[in-house]
């Protein structure tokens, strides 16, 4: 099934009205697919084609280029200029074309070429962008020039690929501020490729019974990330031991686990694996 992303990107992700802007332009272009995975050997090449469609009723200008990109604490992607991060394929990245017109409602065919060095081994990780003009707008007053991108995510491997993932820490705290509580699942990628994890968290009284469980989702990492997910639990709790069983699948030989006794809402009394 064809998909397509549709969307106002300014300034890596907020819409142009939220930032105060006036009289600017929606972004009228979509792609497909918005992300490739292209496993092949190192030394060798891979050709693919991103459609990109303009669905404004004008004719619109086009840059494709690429940059690397890594998750931050929130699960989010943070993106910055290409071969800058340790994990980047984007200066293995050829696009033909880079600059080109689009006329309304009509579409054109990127072609990608990505050359893997002969000593690569597991993931690297590039974005395909594909930027066009909004136009101009007015910001404070002031005529501002806009412009809007939109990506394809790359996700390359190569070589002997390794998947291993561990659970490094589960808890569950109270905000002293909010009074909210939240359980907290540390996840750390330990292979060499790209791991899209999610599992369960099982809340067990003294006795074993258990008397929740909880959905994590969404725990995605690239070699070497460590990263938290924050849960926010709304159902009471009563002070008292629990045991947390903490579960989680990154598509590994066998999912990763840690169970962990805590005192709710206080010190840690024990830890086993």
């Amino acid at each position: 099934m064809k998909k397509y992303l549709i969307l106002i990107i300014i300034m890596l992700g907020f819409g142009i009205w939220s930032l105060g802007f006036e009289n600017a332009e929606a972004f009228s272009l979509s792609i497909d697919p918005p992300h490739v995975n292209i496993d092949v050997a190192p030394g060798q090449a891979s050709t693919g084609y991103i459609r990109v469609e303009n669905l404004d009723s004008d004719p619109i200008k086009v840059e494709a280029f690429t940059e690397d990109w890594t998750y931050i604490s929130d699960g989010s992607k943070n993106f910055v200029p290409a071969g800058s991060t340790k994990l980047s394929c984007s200066k293995w990245i050829k696009l033909d074309p880079v600059n080109f017109d689009i006329e309304p409602k009509t579409s054109k065919m990127v072609k990608y070429t990505i050359a893997v060095p002969k000593e690569s081994i597991g993931g690297h990780y590039s974005v395909i962008f594909f930027k066009s003009s909004l136009g101009a707008g007015q910001y404070k007053g002031q005529t501002v020039g806009l412009a809007g991108r939109i990506g394809t995510i790359v996700y390359q491997s190569s070589g002997k690929i390794i998947k291993y993932g561990l659970i490094e820490n589960v808890s569950i705290k109270k905000d002293e501020k909010t009074k909210e509580t939240f359980i907290n699942v540390t996840f750390r990628n330990r292979g060499n490729v790209y791991l899209s994890a999610k599992g369960k968290v099982s809340i067990l009284d003294k006795s074993g019974n258990v008397l929740d469980t909880i959905s994590v989702e969404n725990l995605n990492t690239i070699p070497g990330d460590v990263m938290t997910k924050k849960i926010k639990y709304e159902k009471a709790l009563p002070q008292g031991i629990y045991t947390l069983d903490a579960e989680i699948n990154y598509g590994g030989s066998a999912p990763a686990k840690l169970d962990k006794i805590v005192l709710y809402k206080s010190m840690i009394l024990a830890e086993k694996e």
